[in-house]
């Protein structure tokens, strides 16, 4: 750059004395020069160590030992019955898996009380409210989905159709068609009571061999194609069918309403595993990679410690976007001022997904920018490979 550009020659060999001085850091390091920082803010001692995967593992599992043990002495009747439903009394392995796999889940999220216990209350509804709910919201968005999977594979075979020896069963595949669009208008309409009138009216035509007519070999093979195709979207009508409509929407709330009260149990079950976990960790004045990033949440909420961070960078860049999960995007909210965040990512690498990244934010941002609406924010696509 400095031999392309002399002239700019002098700012450049200073940006390049001065890059050793810039903040370059993991989320996690980030977060540890905050607690370093601020510790006392939220009250914890600052010669804390941290406990690698090993040692985290050895104390989660004494913990949930200690959980299940406590349960059983203090609330037999309902602690077994809850065993009897979600697991087994003689063997509390997929009780294990499920406090561990919920409790490794909440430490990804900002506020983890918060959406546990939003979530849980979804599951109390009224058959109205579950109609219009976010459950049936992700079972039209499905149905749509693959109603449209259908109509592409029957126009695809239409289109594949070049003799007229098999005109009529081209109609019957035609018909077919035209029932899936109907279908399809109700699953987009979002009504269930016009996608169950549709499903009760469904004729679908019959796709026969065509009578007295000698087909080639090319012929045949099409014709066997339609057939399997038939049968793949009328599979797809059955099972959507009875995904949907199996049961009433009465009964379908009443079943949320059972799993609701199950479910605000395991709460508390996950609360005691929670507070079980961290006075072990007290004891042993550890703290776990987990912690490291919500106690730096925490003190960021307070503005002070907030502003000396967001007066601290010029400019703030976030490599790998696309691996960062819901309470990493919260620490840059809580440190970014309005024009000097940059982004650098690609969905299609997206590798973490194991250890709750959420692409699902960068899709976000990408979308969100596209067309610039706030004013300030702008999608620049890196089109340009500099590496080979």
């Amino acid at each position: 750059a400095i031999l392309d550009d002399p002239n700019n020659s002098k700012h450049l060999r200073k940006q390049m004395n001065i890059l050793g001085r810039a903040n370059i850091s993991t989320f996690h390091a980030f977060s540890l020069e905050v607690i370093r920082k601020y510790f006392y803010i939220i009250d914890i001692e600052p010669n804390f160590n941290i406990c690698d995967e090993t040692e985290q593992s050895i104390i989660q599992g004494e913990a949930l030992d200690d959980l299940i043990e406590k349960l059983f002495e203090t609330e037999f009747e309902n602690f077994s019955e809850f065993l009897n439903c979600y697991s087994s009394s003689k063997n509390e392995s997929a009780f294990r898996e499920i406090v561990s796999n919920i409790y490794k889940t909440l430490q990804s999220l900002p506020e983890p009380w918060d959406w546990l216990n939003e979530k849980i209350a979804e599951l109390n509804q009224t058959p109205k409210e579950f109609e219009n709910g976010k459950i049936m919201d992700f079972v039209f968005e499905y149905a749509t989905n693959q109603l449209k999977t259908s109509i592409s594979i029957l126009e695809n075979v239409i289109n594949q159709i070049k003799s007229d020896k098999l005109e009529i069963v081209k109609s019957a595949i035609l018909g077919i068609k035209d029932e899936v669009d109907t279908l399809l208008t109700a699953a987009q309409n979002k009504k269930t009571s016009a996608l169950k009138e549709s499903m009760e009216n469904l004729e679908l035509p019959k796709v026969t061999k065509p009578k007295k007519v000698m087909l080639s070999d090319e012929d045949l093979k099409c014709f066997n194609l339609m057939q399997n195709t038939v049968k793949q979207v009328k599979s797809v009508i059955k099972s959507l069918d009875i995904m949907i409509f199996s049961q009433s929407q009465e009964e379908h709330a009443q079943d949320l309403n059972w799993t609701y009260s199950k479910m605000k149990y395991l709460q508390e079950i996950i609360k005691k595993y929670d507070a079980l976990y961290k006075g072990k960790k007290a004891e042993k004045n550890l703290i776990d990679f987990n912690d490291i990033e919500h106690y730096a949440l925490e003190i960021l909420k307070d503005d002070a410690a907030a502003k000396t961070f967001r007066d601290k960078f010029k400019y703030i860049f976030v490599d790998e976007y696309q691996d960062s999960n819901l309470i990493q995007e919260a620490l840059i909210t809580k440190i970014k001022r309005e024009n000097n965040l940059f982004m650098v990512g690609d969905i299609k690498q997206s590798i973490y997904k194991f250890r709750l990244a959420e692409p699902e934010i960068f899709k976000k941002k990408y979308n969100l920018f596209a067309n610039c609406s706030d004013g300030t924010s702008e999608k620049i696509d890196l089109n340009k490979n500099f590496r080979s």
